[in-house]
């Protein structure tokens, strides 16, 4: 956070910057100020790829859901708008309509989207699902997975063996 810090007092109309300040935020379970730090950055370039879920997720982790499917709606990347909109919609208590944005998520993106696939089961509460998700993501070498260790959707797997294995297997246990 010091080093985000840093980058937005030399760099302060970098809304990749605030971007990447709102994920440190999240990831260090401060989502609050994640919102403030994810709205800055929306503020400099409203269509910013990631910064809608960012804040969509920093705003569910707070009990603003219905704010939140605004922005998960309003995010570019296919495959983060569809699982924060899956997540969104279960936290509503829309079952039918999350259920379709994940099979949308699923038909749209396919393999490509294992980790978001995670995602949207863990919340759902389908741990075993949920980790052959995560490991298919690890096989494939998804980019997703550089953010197990500290992703807030994946709370519910962390005291899993099959999560810990996966975590030693990536080097990060």
């Amino acid at each position: 956070l010091r080093v985000i810090e840093r980058a937005a007092a030399l760099d302060p109309l970098n809304p990749r910057v605030f971007r990447a300040k709102a994920l440190t935020l999240i990831s260090a379970r401060r989502p609050q100020d994640a919102i403030e730090a994810a709205r800055k950055a929306l503020a400099m370039n409203a269509q910013l790829s990631g910064t809608h879920g960012y804040l969509g997720l920093a705003l569910v982790l707070t009990g603003k859901a219905v704010e939140a499917k605004a922005e998960f709606a309003a995010e570019p990347n296919l495959s983060a708008r569809l699982a924060g909109l899956a997540i969104t919609e279960r936290t509503l208590g829309n079952a039918a309509a999350a259920d379709a944005a994940f099979a949308e998520l699923v038909r749209a993106r396919g393999d490509a989207a294992n980790y978001q696939q995670a995602q949207v089961l863990a919340q759902k509460g389908d741990v075993d699902a949920a980790l052959a998700a995560l490991e298919r993501a690890h096989a494939m070498g998804d980019g997703g997975m550089s953010g197990i260790g500290n992703d807030p959707w994946l709370d519910p797997l962390r005291d899993q063996p099959r999560f810990k294995q996966l975590l030693l297997q990536m080097g990060l246990a």
